[in-house]
């Protein structure tokens, strides 16, 4: 019998032990608590998505800003300023996916929404 049913049912496999030991909070997390490294990040990653879909404390704008753009930008420049270029590549494309699903929005999305005016939207 497992004693964290998310391991028993293969939720922990999704994100590689391997990529979260190289941070030194998520190994004393994971040995204070003695739950695993992955079921933690999954469930942070939970609380933050719940957190931004409530809006809670009018926060969602400011928290998907920064998750959405500040944190890119600054390991965007990170990897401009490393040797390997394999980062370099990653950066490239979240900031072509990125811009590619704002142009969506503005094009499609945001006459949709103009068209129903009982729905929030964002101010043109």
């Amino acid at each position: 019998m497992c004693f964290w049913p998310a391991a028993c049912w293969g939720i922990a496999d999704v994100i590689p032990s391997s990529q979260l030991s190289k941070y030194q909070f998520a190994n004393d997390f994971e040995s204070k608590t003695k739950l695993p490294k992955a079921v933690s990040f999954l469930g942070l990653a939970a609380f933050i998505s719940l957190a931004l879909f409530l809006n809670v404390l009018g926060l969602a704008g400011p928290l998907s800003f920064v998750i959405g753009s500040v944190l890119p930008t600054y390991t965007s420049i990170q990897a401009l300023e490393s040797a390997g270029h394999e980062d370099d590549t990653q950066a490239l494309f979240y900031w072509v996916v990125f811009t590619a699903l704002t142009a969506v929005e503005y094009v499609a999305i945001r006459p949709i929404l103009c068209a129903f005016p009982s729905l929030p939207h964002p101010s043109p």
